[in-house]
C-alpha cells in the first residue's frame, strides 16, 4: 500500500514538474515595446518618404521653369530672314549715286528712268530748237526738271513698299514668342529706320539742290537775256549827235 502511495506521489509530482514547463514552452513572448519602436521607425521612413518625394517634385518644377527660360534665351530669331523684301538694293539707296547727280540735276544727261520721262513727256508743250542758245537752255531746264521730279518718284515708292515691309516686320513682332525673337526683331527695326533716317537726308540733300538749281537757272537765263541785250547793242550801235 505504501509503494502505490509512493508511486502515486512520484507521478503527480512528475506531472506537476512537467506540466507547467510545457506550458510556458509553447506561449509566445511579445515585446511590446519594441514593437512600438519599431512601428515609430516605419512611420518616420514614410514621412521622410514623402518629404524627398516633394522635394524631387519642387526639383523637377525648378528644372523646367530654368530650361524653359534657357530655351527662351537661346531660341534665335533671324532677323534676316524677316521681310527681305526690305533687302532689296532699290529699297536700300534708291536715289542715284551723288557722282551721276550734276548730270541729272542740271540736265546734262538724258532722264534714264520712266518716272522722268513720263514728267519730261507731260510737261513738254513745246520744244525749242537746240540751235539756239535760249533752245538749249529751255530744254536743258524742262530735262533737269524732269530728272529731278523722276527722282523724287522713285523714293516716293520706295519709301512705299518699305512701309508694307515694315508692317510685315510688325507681325512677326506681334507673333513673337521669346525673349531673343522680340530683341531680334526690334533690332531689325531699328536697322530699318536707320535706313528710313539715311533716305530722308537723301531726300533732303536733293530738295536743296533742286533749289539750287532753279535758282541757278532763273540766273543762267537773267544772263542770257543780258548777253543777248549786249550782242543787239553791239551789232547796232546807236550814235549819239
Amino acid at each position: 500500500m505504501r509503494r502505490i502511495f509512493l508511486a502515486t506521489l512520484a507521478l503527480g509530482t512528475g506531472l506537476t514538474a512537467s506540466g507547467p514547463q510545457t506550458v510556458r514552452a509553447a506561449e509566445v513572448v511579445i515585446d511590446v515595446q519594441s514593437e512600438a519602436s519599431l512601428v515609430q521607425q516605419v512611420q518616420t521612413a514614410i514621412n521622410q518618404l514623402s518629404m524627398l518625394q516633394q522635394q524631387y517634385n519642387q526639383l523637377v518644377q525648378t528644372y523646367q521653369q530654368v530650361a524653359g527660360q534657357f530655351s527662351m534665351l537661346t531660341t534665335f530669331a533671324n532677323p534676316n530672314g524677316l521681310a527681305q523684301e526690305l533687302e532689296q538694293p532699290f529699297l536700300r539707296n534708291p536715289l542715284p549715286g551723288s557722282s551721276s547727280l550734276p548730270g541729272a540735276i542740271t540736265g546734262a544727261t538724258t532722264p534714264n528712268t520712266a518716272f522722268a520721262q513720263q514728267f519730261l513727256n507731260a510737261n513738254r508743250v513745246y520744244t525749242a530748237p537746240g540751235t539756239t542758245p535760249s533752245g538749249q537752255m529751255m530744254n536743258t531746264q524742262a530735262t533737269a526738271l524732269a530728272s529731278i521730279a523722276g527722282m523724287v518718284m522713285t523714293n516716293l515708292q520706295s519709301i512705299e513698299q518699305r512701309i508694307a515691309g515694315l508692317g510685315d516686320l510688325q507681325t512677326q513682332l506681334n507673333g513673337a514668342t521669346t525673349i531673343q525673337q522680340v530683341a531680334s526683331i526690334t533690332a531689325r527695326i531699328g536697322a530699318e529706320q536707320n535706313f528710313i533716317s539715311a533716305q530722308q537726308a537723301q531726300a533732303a540733300n536733293l530738295g536743296t539742290l533742286a533749289t539750287t538749281q532753279v535758282a541757278a537757272q532763273q540766273q543762267a537765263q537773267q544772263q542770257m537775256v543780258r548777253q543777248q541785250a549786249a550782242q543787239t547793242a553791239a551789232a547796232f550801235p546807236v550814235s549819239v549827235p
